[in-house]
């Protein structure tokens, strides 16, 4: 289906399909579901559309999850729509923080609708969070990265930089400044001295380059929560869930990059590594995440069942 439609319209052109229809946030997420629907048996013929084939008066000035949940309170209760239509979107921090403290809050399982489905932690990309895909990765990277050595010593950082993951995305979320935060953590602005990650004050400077008003003191701000409630339990194991898939994409592989370094890799690989090779990285995921366990996929597994 490559026309846009309305609201009433796409109504109109799901109930008509013979299969169900999954609705997603963005071109990557349908690139996934369509790898995921071959893995799992039966489900070859399911529809997946993304959220720009709305085109709705509703939809103006909004982003991805926000037409998609536009979209879905337009559905009433008793409608034949339930049957046909699923829609997974990124949980972000849905039941995760207090709105009243803005503080996190201890992981839960995510409230799902029997059509809106959403992640486990923050984004889609969180599910990468872990040490399997990272070695997935570092083998298949080449270019003699993944020795015995670094393997041994990012499986043992790997917590590490989920812990200053979540913390970083802890004070961005205060601040109100996540949006300034694209792709604003690179290389340079990343050490690893063997037991933290230090994120420089050139980070400073950019979200003020960027019109962010209150960029002074973010960094100690983030050195306090990565040594304190991400550093202790319940949240020091639940990081994965917590961290935003962006920024805990650039710090996990800024760290991993680092310490390639440390053990000899120039920095053109290593910026390689922290940053580039995105598409081959996506589709190496998108292979390993494919051949998971469906308890490991939860609550993904459930766009593609009948019940």
């Amino acid at each position: 289906m490559s026309n846009k439609y309305s609201f009433g319209g796409y109504k109109i052109a799901v109930i008509a399909r013979t299969n169900r229809t999954i609705l997603v946030e963005g071109k990557d997420d349908k690139e996934l579901f369509n790898r995921l629907k071959l893995s799992i048996g039966g489900c070859e013929s399911i529809n997946v559309d993304s959220s720009d084939i709305l085109d709705d008066h509703l939809t103006f000035g909004l982003g991805a999850k926000q037409r998609i949940d536009a979209f879905v309170s337009q559905i009433p209760t008793g409608s034949s729509l339930v049957e046909k239509f699923r829609c997974f979107v990124d949980r972000e921090w849905e039941e995760l923080v207090d709105q009243s403290t803005l503080e996190p809050l201890p992981w839960t399982e995510p409230k799902l609708t029997e059509v809106r489905l959403k992640t486990n932690g923050h984004s889609i990309e969180n599910y990468g969070f872990v040490w399997e895909f990272v070695e997935i990765y570092l083998k298949h990277f080449g270019r003699g990265v993944a020795t015995e050595l670094l393997l041994k010593e990012v499986s043992g950082a790997l917590p590490n930089f989920l812990r200053a993951a979540a913390a970083f995305s802890e004070v961005a979320r205060k601040r109100h400044v996540l949006s300034r935060c694209t792709d604003i953590i690179d290389l340079d602005d990343i050490d690893w001295d063997g037991e933290k990650i230090l994120l420089k004050s050139s980070i400073e400077c950019k979200l003020s380059a960027r019109g962010c008003q209150n960029a002074n003191g973010i960094l100690e701000e983030y050195l306090a929560c990565y040594a304190g409630k991400w550093s202790v339990p319940p949240f020091e194991t639940e990081t994965h869930y917590h961290a935003h898939g962006h920024i805990g994409d650039a710090i996990i592989w800024g760290g991993i990059a680092k310490i390639s370094m440390r053990q000899g890799v120039s920095e053109q690989i290593g910026r390689e590594i922290a940053t580039g090779r995105q598409d081959e990285k996506r589709r190496v995921w998108h292979g390993w995440l494919s051949g998971l366990p469906v308890n490991q996929i939860y609550p993904i597994r459930r766009a593609f069942a009948d019940n």
